[in-house]
């Protein structure tokens, strides 16, 4: 009787008896009746919920951490609590302590440089413990990904005994139930994809590129500066966008109406940081080279300049260009140094 067998219940065929592997040794146990012995060791009884969650935040090293409020009881009804916390990656081990049996909010301070309310929520990473699942034709997606994450609290007794209590909670959006599609909109924001870490084979499934994958293919664009300096006049050409690879260009480009939608709009940054309404939003017109704007090929391009009553101001570093494929569908943004 020893650590291994400890809690253990055996069948002795020699005298016929059960015995139990207890701490002060091996007790015959004798099972119904009125006489029944030895009590074996009660795992601990333990609840536990998220009732809330918020934002994700910056943590500093490249990642980003979810905020999220979880209330908990634990009690140990033949014994004491020896530990109680939250396993955030699936591993079996207490990654956040809980210091409280019972308790609604963490006594972790809020994250340096959060700008909102963050006080007494507990700090997810957002790249661990991630389960992907690929969906079509959900909340009108034609393929979105369903990303989810599972905080397990767990509580140990004194004599080793351990309950485990999951609760699964959305990945993306600050809600503590149902779950928010990634779009592929939010797959080209490479931001959030380094943030959570998502595995290649489901980014791969998501834009198209992997073989068999049932969504249209992502068009690869790059954006540069038209070599015309801008000055204070309008009507000037500000940057050239180049079709690399159209991908399934034809079905991005189609409205849920049947018709071709394809619009571009350029924003003047002076890279001051300063926001949407203070920076010059340009009337932008563009001028295609190729044979058909709604089903372009490799090497086609679109001019983009300022239309007759608009133009940058003075002091301009860069130009926020903006390309929708679809009203409700697609979009890119780009960040252009202009000169």
């Amino acid at each position: 009787c020893d650590s291994t067998t400890l809690g253990r219940l055996y069948y002795v065929e020699a005298d016929t008896n059960f015995q139990a592997c207890t701490s002060t040794g091996w007790t015959v146990i004798q099972i119904g009746g009125s006489s029944v012995t030895g009590l074996l060791n009660t795992p601990p009884v333990l609840t536990a919920s998220i009732w809330g969650a918020t934002y994700f935040v910056d943590d500093g090293d490249g990642t980003w951490t979810k905020l999220v409020y979880i209330d908990w009881f634990a009690m140990d009804l033949d014994g004491t609590i020896a530990s109680l916390g939250i396993d955030y990656d699936g591993d079996g081990a207490i990654d956040i302590t809980l210091t409280e049996n019972q308790g609604i909010l963490s006594d972790e301070p809020a994250p340096a440089g959060f700008d909102g309310d963050g006080a007494g929520a507990f700090h997810i990473p957002l790249e661990i413990g991630n389960s992907v699942s690929q969906v079509q034709e959900y909340w009108g997606q034609v393929c979105s990904l369903l990303v989810t994450k599972t905080l397990i609290v767990m509580a140990t007794d004194d004599a080793g005994a351990t309950t485990y209590h999951p609760m699964t909670i959305e990945a993306l959006e600050p809600r503590s139930s149902g779950y928010f599609p990634l779009t592929i909109n939010q797959a080209i924001d490479s931001e959030l994809i380094t943030g959570m870490a998502l595995p290649q084979s489901d980014m791969d499934w998501l834009t198209g590129v992997s073989a068999g994958s049932p969504c249209p293919a992502l068009p690869q664009l790059t954006v540069t500066d038209h070599p015309d300096t801008l000055t204070a006049a309008s009507e000037e050409n500000v940057v050239v966008v180049t079709v690399d690879d159209p991908g399934a260009w034809s079905d991005w480009v189609m409205s849920d109406w049947g018709t071709p939608y394809l619009q571009f709009g350029m924003v003047c940054d002076d890279g001051s940081g300063a926001d949407w309404d203070s920076m010059g939003y340009l009337q932008t017109n563009f001028t295609f080279s190729g044979t058909d704007m709604f089903d372009a090929q490799a090497g086609d391009t679109f001019t983009l300049s300022e239309a007759w009553d608009s133009n940058c101001p003075t002091g301009i570093t860069d130009v926020i260009v903006y390309i929708n494929f679809n009203e409700d569908g697609l979009r890119f943004e780009f960040d252009v140094a202009v000169s």
